[in-house]
């Protein structure tokens, strides 16, 4: 699964600042909190506070049933930390081949825009080793945990 907008990793080495331009093209969209994780470099590089090398120890589907919604909970390991990712009223989700422990490679979060369904919903899109993760919400939240 390839990434739409942030090529900090593989395509450009390790530019960062399209990412980044793109992050401030719709900060106005995202929650500040969320901004701050996302945009900042730390995040995306190979250093403790980074996903990069993070593993999924769990994935969990909630149904709301008097909302009418779903949404996920995925847990990762991090490097002397946990990070729960939440989404928040899922629209759409893909997940390929992630049978056994994939290393995260690298994520991003922007705007999607589905044809069946309003503009700008987030996106989620993370590549592993051997798969990926696409996730099509209305709300994210990033939570650190530190070991």
């Amino acid at each position: 699964m390839k990434l739409k907008y942030n090529h900090s990793y593989g395509e450009n080495g390790k530019d960062f600042s399209e990412y980044i331009d793109y992050l401030n093209s719709i900060k106005e969209y995202i929650s500040i909190d969320l901004y701050n994780f996302i945009s900042d470099p730390n995040r995306h590089d190979f250093s403790n506070k980074s996903l990069h090398d993070s593993r999924i120890e769990k994935i969990q589907f909630i149904n709301d049933f008097e909302k009418n919604n779903s949404n996920m909970v995925i847990t990762l390991l991090g490097k002397g930390r946990i990070f729960k990712l939440d989404f928040l009223s899922i629209i759409k989700y893909r997940i390929e081949q992630l049978c056994r422990i994939n290393d995260l490679l690298t994520y991003e979060i922007g705007l999607g825009n589905l044809k069946y369904e309003r503009k700008n919903i987030l996106v989620f899109r993370a590549e592993f080793c051997d798969g990926g993760i696409e996730i099509f919400c209305e709300e994210i939240h990033i939570k650190e945990i530190l070991e």
